[in-house]
């Protein structure tokens, strides 16, 4: 999901909607569960953890770095307002698509068991992770990489930035 409201309410649109087409196919037959609400494209400003809600009662996300405080306030409505519409709207009865649904309780519960994010990963490291097809762990810090059968060359990329990048995603699977 990306921060904005009009990317986030095409979640919800008759038929087409994400919940909406889930609820079809599971009047059909079972379907999967969703495991986490993961943010991206953010900016990072600091690689300090930062709770999602402020103040955070204690139980809440923990995103693995800093971004806009913008940012932040506009995930965290997005976060409350798919709580209620998920977990207290009992007509959608959508809460039976996340895993785990019976442990949340409030808005701090869903955030701290479902939210996460990545922030805006740079440009030269996305580069080398689309045209050549490597995973952005994978990538080798300091390394100049060819840009297919072209002889312009690509990177390198410092060790600190790649470190950043793999401590993101970590964090990311670590929640699942």
């Amino acid at each position: 999901v990306h921060e904005n409201w009009i990317d986030y309410q095409r979640l919800y649109e008759d038929k087409s909607g994400f919940f909406p087409l889930l609820a079809h196919l599971n009047s059909k037959s079972a379907t999967g569960k969703i495991h986490m609400l993961l943010f991206n494209k953010l900016r990072k400003l600091t690689k300090d953890s930062t709770t999602l809600h402020q103040p955070s009662p204690g139980r809440d996300a923990r995103l693995s770095f800093t971004t806009a405080e913008v940012e932040k306030k506009n995930m965290a409505e997005i976060a409350d307002d798919m709580f209620f519409r998920c977990f207290r709207n009992m007509t959608t009865n959508y809460q039976r698509f996340f895993l785990d649904n019976d442990t949340i309780q409030d808005e701090y519960d869903f955030a701290s068991r479902f939210v996460t994010a990545f922030y805006y990963f740079p440009s030269l490291a996305t580069k080398i992770s689309q045209l050549k097809g490597i995973p952005y762990t994978n990538i080798v810090p300091n390394k100049v990489y060819k840009h297919g059968s072209r002889s312009k060359e690509i990177g390198p990329i410092a060790s600190d930035t790649l470190d950043a990048i793999k401590a993101t995603i970590d964090a990311v699977v670590k929640k699942l």
